[in-house]
């Protein structure tokens, strides 16, 4: 009902209906009416602004709507609103309410919000500007059962059953150059890219199938290596390197000093050297830079065969160790390749005999080096 005055209402000149309400015009003779639906159609209530409270009950609940006039304030079963909008189920132990915000919803036990969608649809919470309604916004989707966050307008992660990802694929970082994660506890990790940081500190295992391209490795502690370490360019150590096991090296290459606390022991040949001399009291196949100290007096005379494909410059060298040749002979077998020019094995009968064998060619076979051990060659 538009604003009027008692004396514009009509006059009621019969019984009053059901629904019409008898009102006295002080100002004249007729007694005037009003409907019901009249009263309530464009009513305003405390159009002058005054402190004035407005309640109305429900059945169970005296202050189902409470209207705080002094305060502005609107209380949903509760008649001190602390917010523009109190909604209250049961009244929470000694709460403290953010009056910044605009309206809270409060319960002693289980105070929340449900949003209801039919099934295969959307809910939704959207935050908006002066310049956009849903900059940005939480989006649970009920046909994926998944959550998606908008920033800046655009969906950016989602989190379903299980899985953190983000919405597009190698679009969203985790931390920045200057806002970074502290500690990240993860049970195991699957890069397809880089790993790109100042610096990487395992305190576990490290365990990598594919390939680890390194420009520089600094160790501080021991690296255990259960199989090959492969490398195809160069290693710099600037300070100790300390095996406790067996290195294998192709070619060793030093251009400084070897400082050895200890012995270093060289099964083969460095660089063509010649080993430490062994003892062979059996037949043996001799190695390039063997060097033999041959005892027939132990087991009786036995062979000693050269290798079968020795390179140019291999030498092997053969002692009487127990000054036994003359008694107990030691044959030297070439395996197919010459001696002195002959194709004859050589049979050493003179004791304390010392040769040396170097090889020359396919065709000329090994020379004897007699005199490296004052050997007379007479008594060969």
């Amino acid at each position: 009902m538009a604003d009027s005055k008692i004396s514009d209402l009509t006059a009621l000149t019969s019984a009053a209906a059901a629904d019409v309400l008898p009102i006295v015009d002080t100002s004249a003779t007729a007694t005037k009416k009003i409907t019901i639906t009249d009263l309530f159609t464009g009513t305003v209530f405390n159009e002058d602004g005054d402190s004035v409270d407005t309640r109305f009950e429900g059945n169970t609940k005296q202050d189902l709507l409470f209207i705080d006039g002094s305060a502005d304030k609107v209380g949903i079963n509760f008649d001190s609103p602390a917010l523009r909008l109190h909604v209250v189920n049961d009244e929470a132990s000694s709460p403290v309410y953010a009056t910044t915000q605009c309206a809270v919803f409060e319960d002693d036990n289980r105070p929340g919000i449900q949003i209801v969608g039919s099934a295969n649809n959307i809910g939704l919470i959207d935050f908006g500007d002066n310049a956009a309604s849903n900059v940005g916004g939480i989006v649970y989707k009920h046909a994926s059962d998944s959550f998606a966050f908008v920033a800046a307008g655009d969906e950016q992660v989602s989190i379903s059953n299980g899985v953190l990802a983000p919405i597009t694929d190698s679009d969203v970082d985790l931390g920045t150059t200057s806002l970074r994660f502290k500690d990240t506890f993860v049970d195991s990790i699957t890069v397809t890219g880089e790993i790109d940081g100042a610096s990487l500190d395992i305190e576990g295992n490290a365990d990598i199938n594919g390939t680890t391209n390194l420009d520089i490795v600094d160790i501080d502690g021991a690296v255990d290596m259960a199989t090959t370490l492969t490398l195809a360019g160069n290693a710099d150590f600037n300070g100790d390197l300390d095996v406790d096991g067996t290195t294998n090296l192709d070619v060793v290459d030093i251009d400084g000093a070897v400082d050895m606390a200890s012995t270093l022991t060289v099964a083969e040949a460095i660089n063509g050297a010649l080993k430490r001399w062994t003892v062979k009291t059996s037949a043996y196949t001799a190695v390039a830079g063997d060097r033999l100290l041959a005892d027939t007096a132990t087991t009786a005379a036995f062979t000693i065969t050269l290798p079968s494909a020795p390179s140019v410059g291999d030498e092997i060298h053969i002692l009487d160790s127990a000054a036994n040749f003359d008694s107990a002979n030691l044959t030297v077998a070439r395996n197919g390749k010459k001696i002195q020019g002959l194709t004859a094995d050589l049979t050493l009968t003179t004791e304390n005999t010392g040769i040396g064998l170097v090889f020359m060619s396919d065709t000329y076979g090994w020379r004897v080096l007699v005199d490296a051990y004052a050997v007379d060659t007479t008594e060969l």
